[in-house]
């Protein structure tokens, strides 16, 4: 079994660069984890690794930034690695997702993550592996980080499969407002882009899960009352949720457990809130 050094008391870039290698490397799926103080003979070169062992974030070898790669961090290096030797996705959404995640690594590395604001910061990637620290062990904390980094992904990607989606959305707009319609899967995030655009509000079918949703830009005026008036009349067989703010009308959700969805199509939901707002 292979293992993988890195300093004791890792940062989230040493996490991000050993999720990546157990990831997609097949000889890293499963491995020892060892530690080293920074100022002993394997950090500092003085003894050169074990075959069975690769060294990341220290040893001043191939994944050690520390050795006047001014841009690069850990999982910068790792992620050129795996990259050059085909082992990343090809798909473009994986790769972006991937990419942006090992963005913000190299960003906490080099400590550039003050330009997010001091509330955004406490509740980052990094503020939660710090607090870990404090708790666990150096293993505990890498195990840890490695569901964090996956669960991360996992999130990312499907923000990214969406952003393929929104080309075919449709825009039309019901009174005063702008809006814009979307179906497919998955449809992660969707209202943020739309609300990025300026639209008021964003109407959503997912073909996976057949679940319908409404979202309204809390900068709105936007009140779905009128709509759940009519498609609880329109649409008996299926169970609709209006949030109490009127900006959110649900029709399956997590939240609603097996309650029936609408199968409404997008068109009809399209002309069912034209016709009311």
């Amino acid at each position: 079994m292979k293992t993988i050094v890195t300093h004791k008391s890792p940062h989230l870039d040493e996490i991000c660069a050993i999720w990546l290698l157990s990831r997609y490397h097949p000889d890293y799926k499963r491995f020892r984890l060892r530690f080293v103080a920074q100022g002993s003979p394997v950090a500092t070169g003085v003894r050169r690794p074990k075959a069975s062992e690769i060294l990341i974030g220290t040893g001043l070898g191939a994944f050690d930034e520390h050795t006047g790669k001014m841009h690069d961090s850990a999982a910068t290096l790792i992620y050129k690695y795996l990259d050059g030797t085909g082992l990343l996705p090809k798909e473009t959404y994986k790769r972006r997702a991937l990419e942006a995640i090992v963005e913000h690594a190299r960003m906490t590395d080099f400590a550039e993550n003050y330009q997010y604001p001091h509330i955004v910061r406490e509740f980052l990637p990094e503020a939660i592996v710090n607090g870990m620290k404090k708790r666990f062990s150096d293993v505990t904390v890498v195990r840890k980080g490695l569901d964090f980094m996956e669960s991360i992904y996992i999130e990312n990607r499907g923000w990214e499969e969406t952003a393929q989606l929104w080309p075919t959305r449709k825009e039309f707009r019901a009174g005063r407002f702008r809006a814009v319609a979307l179906e497919g899967y998955p449809l992660k995030a969707a209202d943020r882009m739309a609300y990025d655009e300026g639209f008021d509000f964003v109407i959503l079918a997912d073909t996976k899960h057949g679940r319908r949703q409404f979202r309204a830009s809390t900068r709105s005026d936007v009140d779905f009352t009128p709509v759940y008036n009519v498609l609880r009349e329109k649409d008996k067989e299926a169970r609709w949720f209006l949030h109490h703010s009127g900006k959110m009308l649900l029709s399956g959700s997590d939240t609603m457990g097996d309650a029936q969805h609408s199968y409404l199509s997008l068109e009809e939901l399209i002309e069912t809130t034209k016709s009311v707002l």
